[in-house]
């Protein structure tokens, strides 16, 4: 779990002590949301990551290729 979906699920059971029940219960639903919703972006994060790499990647291939030839040529 991370930092932040962590502190989230802290901070809505502490303030559910505090909360009538069904105040209470809404809160501990709207932790696992966003616990979940963090779960999420942060997939989408490394994914975007990932893909970003292996554009850099073909990038780099193609410039390795673009200076074979310039040595080629001089």
């Amino acid at each position: 779990m991370s930092a932040v979906a962590g502190t989230a699920l802290e901070q809505a059971l502490l303030s559910g002590k505090n909360l009538p029940q069904p105040l209470a219960v809404n809160a501990m639903f709207s932790a696992v949301t966003d616990l979940t919703n963090a779960a999420s972006n942060q997939q989408n994060l490394v994914i975007s990551f990932g893909s970003l790499l292996d554009k850099v990647g073909i990038l780099l291939t193609v410039g390795d290729e673009v200076a074979k030839v310039c040595l080629l040529l001089y």
